[in-house]
Parts: C-alpha cells; sequence; structure tokens
C-alpha cells in the first residue's frame, strides 16, 4: 500500500500448512518451522534502523522486496514520479512491514468442512509479541472449496506485529486472507505472501494471484522433495538476534557453539568456544564407532552455526550426508543446499597454478610443483604404484603444463600417456581412464568458494560425491581440499571462518604437506575450520595422529572395542585418570553420549581452561526451544 508521505506499507503473512492424521506431532513440528521462518523472514526484511549497523546482504533482501513490488506494478502517468520515489526509498530498506502468521491443519481423518481457530501461540521477537493462529479443518472443507459454492474465509485474527520505517505507524489496511479454488494455493507446506501497498489509482491493474505465486515463488521457504538425493531447497534460518555470547569476541565470529549438556546430577552447558581469541584453532575433531551419533553431533553443530549466521560447507564423500540419511529438523530448519558432482562437474581445475600473495610479492606454482602436488593426489589412492609409474606421472603432467599451461586437463594427460608409449605410461593411463571419464572437473570458477560461504539462500552447502567410486570420491576430494586451501591462502582471513565438515577422514591422505596436513597446521590464520570424524586411528601412522590431535576440541564418542585403548590413552594424557579408568568411562556411554575434551571457558576467571566433560548431545528440537527462549 502506497501511504499518503510516499513510502510503502507491506502486509506480510506467512502461512505453515499440514496436511495429515490429526495428531498434536504435526502441529508441534509446524510451530517450530513457523516460528523459526518468522525469525528469520522478520530479520531478513525488517527496514532500515537508525543507530543500527545492517548485515552485509540486508540490500539483497531490500531489493528483492523491490523487485517483487516493481515487477506486478501498473503505474498512470500522474503517479509515475510519486511511485518512482517510492521504490527507491525500497531498495533502501525505507518502508514498513507488518507481519501476520498462522498455521493451517487439514485433518484427513476427519470430515469437518468448516475452519476452527483452536488456539493462539504466542511469539516473540526483540521483545516485542504477536500471535500466531492455529486453524484446524477436516476434508470437508476442501471439497467445499472445489465445488466453488462460495469462498470460505480463514477465521485469522488481524493482529500484526509492525517493523516501521519511523516510531509511529498507523496501520490502516488489514488483509481479509481467503481460500477458494480461484487462489490457487503453491504446493508447499509454507508459504509467505508479502502483499504490495496498494490504491485505486497506483496498482489497481495488479494482477493478484500471479502475483501471489510469483512472491510465493521468490521469498517463501520450501520444503524439499523426500524423494531426491540432494537437498537443493532453501528453508529459513534463525536469526541471531536474542543470542548473547559469554566470552569476548569478533563480532564477525560465533562466539561459542553449544554441543550438550553434562551427564550427572549437577548439569552444566558445554561449548565449542569457537571464536574466543586464545583459541589455538577452531578444528574440533569426533572420534567413534559407527551408529554412536557422530554424525547427528555434526548436524547440531552446523544448525548452530546457522542459527548464527555462520555458512559451512561439507564434502560428502560417504553419502552420510543425503537428504535421506539426515535428521528431519536438519532439513527443515537449515535445508542444505547440494551439488551433485555426478551431475555437475566441480568448478575446480587440478592442473591450475596456484597463487600465493606474500605482502606485495605474488608466489606462482611453477609446474614441477603442480605436477609433484597433482601426482601425489593419485599416490594416495593408488598405492600400487611404483616409483617408475610415479616418475613417468610426473614427468608427463609437468611437461603438459609447460605446454598448455591452466588450460591443461585430465583428457589431455591420458593422450599424453598413451602417447608415450612405455609400459608404465600405459599401466598409468588403464589406472587413471575411469577419472578421465567420470568427468568430474570443468572450467574453474575462481568465485565458487565465495559463493558457497557468503550464499544469500543457504547456510550449508554439501559438495556431494554420491555415486561415485571409492577411489574417484576419494581423489575428488582431495582435489576439492586443494583447491579451497588456495582459495583460503588468496582470499581467506582468521576473522573469516571457513567451517569445512570431513567425515571418515581415516580414508583421507594424512602425508605431510598434504591438503588435510596444511588444514590442521596452518588453517587458522587462513579462517579454515576443520570438523573432522573418524572410527578409527589405528591405520594412522604416529604422526599423522599426532597432527589430529592438534584440533583444539575432541568429541569422544562409544569406541570399538580395537581403538578403546587408543581412545583411554589420549584422555589420560590430557586428564589425571588412567587408561584404565578411561577404558570404563568410555564403554559406559549410550548413543549421543560422549566426552567434550577441550578448553572451556570459566565466567569467573574469563579464561580457557582444559576440562573433559560427559555430555548429552543435545537433540535438535530442544535446540529450537532454547533458541526461542
Amino acid at each position: 500500500y502506497l501511504q499518503e508521505d510516499g513510502h510503502v506499507l507491506i502486509d506480510a503473512h506467512i502461512i505453515e500448512c499440514k496436511l495429515a492424521q490429526e495428531n498434536s506431532d504435526h502441529l508441534n513440528k509446524a510451530h517450530i518451522q513457523i516460528e523459526s521462518g518468522l525469525r528469520h523472514l522478520m530479520n531478513v526484511f525488517c527496514p532500515r534502523e537508525e543507530n543500527t549497523v545492517n548485515k552485509f546482504d540486508q540490500r539483497y533482501w531490500w531489493a528483492q522486496i523491490q523487485r517483487l513490488v516493481a515487477s506486478k506494478s501498473s503505474v498512470p502517468a500522474k503517479k509515475q514520479s510519486l511511485v518512482t520515489y517510492a521504490l527507491e526509498q525500497l531498495g533502501e530498506g525505507t518502508y514498513t512491514i507488518c507481519w501476520q502468521a498462522m498455521v493451517v491443519a487439514y485433518w484427513i481423518d476427519k470430515n469437518e468442512s468448516v475452519y476452527e481457530l483452536i488456539q493462539q501461540w504466542d511469539f516473540f521477537f526483540r521483545d516485542r509479541q504477536v500471535s500466531i493462529d492455529v486453524i484446524c479443518a477436516g476434508v470437508g472443507i476442501i471439497a467445499h472449496i472445489c465445488k466453488g459454492d462460495e469462498s470460505v474465509k480463514l477465521p485469522c485474527t488481524d493482529e500484526t506485529l509492525c517493523f516501521p520505517k519511523d516510531q509511529e505507524v498507523k496501520k490502516t489496511y488489514t488483509p481479509n486472507i481467503e481460500n477458494d479454488i480461484d487462489n490457487g494455493a503453491p504446493d508447499t507446506d509454507e508459504s509467505v505472501a508479502a502483499d504490495p501497498v496498494e490504491d485505486t489509482d497506483v496498482f489497481s491493474e495488479v494482477d493478484k494471484d500471479e502475483a501471489k505465486q510469483e512472491q510465493d515463488d521468490s521469498v517463501s521457504s520450501e520444503q524439499s522433495n523426500e524423494n531426491e538425493a540432494d537437498v537443493s531447497k532453501t528453508e529459513p534460518i534463525p536469526s541471531t538476534e536474542e543470542q548473547e555470547p559469554a566470552s569476548p569476541v569478533s563480532n564477525k565470529i560465533p562466539a561459542r557453539i553449544f554441543l550438550g549438556t553434562t551427564i550427572g546430577n549437577i548439569q552444566r552447558d558445554v561449548y565449542w568456544e569457537f571464536g574466543h581469541d586464545k583459541l589455538s584453532n577452531r578444528h574440533i575433531l569426533i572420534f567413534g564407532r559407527s551408529g554412536v551419533g557422530k554424525t547427528y553431533a555434526i548436524q547440531s553443530i552446523l544448525m548452530e552455526f546457522a542459527h548464527q549466521q555462520q555458512h559451512s560447507a561439507i564434502v560428502d564423500y560417504t553419502s552420510g550426508f543425503l537428504k535421506s540419511q539426515l535428521e528431519s529438523e536438519f532439513n527443515d530448519i537449515v535445508h542444505p543446499k547440494g551439488h551433485i558432482v555426478k551431475r555437475t562437474p566441480l568448478p575446480i581445475n587440478p592442473f591450475r597454478r596456484q597463487r600465493m600473495i606474500i605482502e606485495d610479492f605474488e608466489d606462482i606454482e611453477d609446474s614441477y610443483s603442480v605436477a609433484g602436488r597433482v601426482t601425489s593426489v593419485f599416490t594416495s589412492v593408488y598405492s600400487s604404484f611404483g616409483d617408475q609409474q610415479k616418475s613417468i606421472l610426473h614427468k608427463v603432467i609437468e611437461q603438459g603444463i609447460d605446454n598448455f599451461g591452466d588450460n591443461y586437463d585430465f583428457g589431455k594427460l591420458l593422450e599424453d600417456l598413451e602417447n608415450d608409449g612405455s609400459a608404465n605410461a600405459t599401466a598409468v593411463a588403464n589406472k587413471l581412464t575411469p577419472l578421465g571419464r567420470a568427468n568430474l572437473f570443468q572450467g574453474e570458477d575462481n568465485d565458487s568458494w565465495q559463493a558457497i560461504y557468503t550464499d544469500p539462500s543457504s547456510m550449508v552447502n554439501i559438495l556431494q560425491l554420491a555415486g561415485l567410486s571409492r577411489d574417484l570420491s576419494k581423489m575428488a576430494t582431495e582435489f576439492i581440499l586443494w583447491d579451497l586451501y588456495d582459495y583460503a591462502s588468496n582470499q581467506g582471513s582468521k576473522d573469516r571462518p571457513l567451517p569445512m565438515v570431513l567425515d571418515e577422514i581415516q580414508n583421507l591422505d594424512h602425508r605431510s604437506d598434504s591438503p588435510l596436513d596444511k588444514f590442521i597446521r596452518e588453517g587458522r590464520k587462513f579462517g579454515l575450520s576443520a570438523i573432522l570424524a573418524t572410527q578409527t586411528l589405528s591405520n594412522l601412522s604416529n604422526e599423522a595422529q599426532d597432527r589430529l590431535f592438534n584440533a583444539s576440541h575432541k568429541l569422544f564418542f562409544r569406541p570399538a572395542d580395537t581403538e578403546l585403548k587408543e581412545y583411554a590413552k589420549i584422555l589420560s594424557d590430557a586428564t589425571s585418570d588412567s587408561v584404565n579408568v578411561w577404558k570404563e568411562k568410555l564403554v559406559s556411554l549410550n548413543k549421543g553420549e560422549c566426552y567434550s575434551l577441550g578448553p572451556s571457558f570459566n565466567p569467573n576467571t574469563g579464561k580457557l581452561e582444559e576440562k573433559a566433560f560427559p555430555i548429552q548431545i543435545t537433540a535438535m528440537p530442544e535446540r529450537l526451544v532454547r533458541w526461542t527462549d
């Protein structure tokens, strides 16, 4: 609605729908989802506030509102200047937006043909309150609507929560939410309708039905298709407005990541002190046998990151982060974006000369170093390569880069190996043929990592290697890590975290100067933060184990019997208890329980203290409740 002062008033109504047999669990889930949606959308679509530093992406969201209104507006000539001014103000965040919300449940085991307002939930945001209407009906209402006898109005209240462009705004219009056959509700569980300011002269020719569908497509958070392997939709991310960090930290970095609550009579919350300036690094290492809760803990950590507006990424070479494998709350709240590598090749060139800026000097890899790096990845996967085969591979790659530069690729490599004609070159070509045919890489995109770690539509991006053989997925992972390390070393900063999840790390390359080695040793100064998980340590060298133990925080779930002694020794070295005592403690852990070992912030001293706590990883629904308390 166009106000008299030339500014825009937007009425936004977010609706969560459920179609199922009557069950309070569906309403509980809807409660979580709609509160999360409200919290996120109110945050990103908040108008400009005086004396407040707006988030870096706020202009993006203002532009979306501006586009939404402008694309469906018909403007008479006499109003052109006024509307142009109003649209300019929209793009600058100068507008008023009023929010309403409701949950509508259709119970398929009921026959009621009328809507009933059964209750209201109180929702609090920035010390302000609005009620969420909860409306239920049976399948009879659907038949009634489809017959077209008459429009069926939802019995919603007119209570709103407004964010004005100034301190006092008088609301002049209350929309009627109707549900009839002509309105064409979108095929999603949740929709947001943001109705543009409208008067009879300025916006009179807007096609309301078409506008509402486009708005739903543009602004709404959609439920992902449960049958798809990738998770490519976007859901609201809870805001960080009400969290107060307990330890001093830059406001760009999550202060602390909530892990769980201690087990026992005296309970306390335990955190990964992620943003504390005295932390040696931002790596966390998670031990434990299969099925004890490691993946659940990782998802919980990523949810906490998302809650604090911190982007993260996952390289999934174990298929452990397919949508079907993830917790429903994680999908409903975070909705990570999946990138199926088998379908869309990675924007990475493994043969590109990596660059590093050292003060004002640009250090560029020579062809010999690139050949050594690429050969190292191949030999980490194919341990059967002999010295002569390694030598011929290194020579051919070096010559290829000298001849073609950054245009060298796996197709040219295989061709060069075949043209060499030697038995060793042929044997190497035969080994690498599956990689060449897999077409895992395409022309590089220098901004791909920047896009992942600033993605306005998703806080979690997954590079999904499902469907690839073990060897191909391992090689792809190593090249991904090299590329991320190159990006971080050139554009990263210790003040801009780049969290990366790597599961089953016992299968990766742990040799000195491997990308994982560089992540752990040098990652902090470039912002790299590794979230690592493993079932076993016994197949790793002592040097590799020592390197992993440098992670500042560790979670010990119940280990396999073959790993019990190793885990107990690590904990014994860090505490005053003996190995045998730790063995007993570890075998007593149940699913979801672990020992948290790492720096713990003591509010009395203001310092970090190395502590080991037995904790229960807090369930995701409980985390959502904590965020709203």
